[in-house]
């Protein structure tokens, strides 16, 4: 059997996702009196002023690189982040904030995916059977139920 351990990756992805799920109920709130741009503006600003302080307490390295590093950042920033987000804006303002919470768990398996196909790494059973799983879960959730019959 597996033995799940508390160490700090467990505190820190539950706090995680604490966060996360805190985020998605203020925000469904906030997108209700501004636009999502402008919304994601000012998310973004105070994340990078945090990340850039966090960065300078800690030396993280901010400069130096090859260029070919700086266009995988921009990518990463424009495609992943920018465009993530404003699905997952978009998502929050049209979806009940349970649904959106529930379909955002299919992260994982995309990245996962996405993991297999261009990192050839390799998936083991219980992770393809969790994702089975946590696909199935939100397929249930957007099922609407049957109405009664009159």
């Amino acid at each position: 059997l597996l033995q799940l351990l508390l160490n700090l990756g467990i505190v820190l992805a539950t706090l995680a996702s604490l966060l996360y799920a805190i985020y998605i109920l203020l925000s469904k709130g906030i997108l209700r009196r501004v636009s999502t741009v402008a919304f994601l503006f000012y998310s973004m600003l105070g994340a990078g002023v945090f990340l850039l302080g966090l960065s300078l307490i800690t030396g993280a390295q901010l400069s130096g690189f090859a260029l070919h590093t700086w266009l995988y950042f921009a990518g990463m920033g424009l495609i992943c982040q920018l465009m993530g987000w404003l699905a997952i804006s978009f998502a929050i303002m049209h979806l009940q904030a349970t649904k959106t919470s529930v379909a955002l768990l299919a992260q994982t398996v995309a990245t996962a995916i996405i993991a297999a196909v261009m990192l050839n790494e390799k998936l083991t059973f219980i992770e393809i059977a969790g994702s089975i799983i946590v696909l199935a879960g939100i397929g249930i959730t957007f099922i609407k139920p049957a109405r009664p019959v009159e």
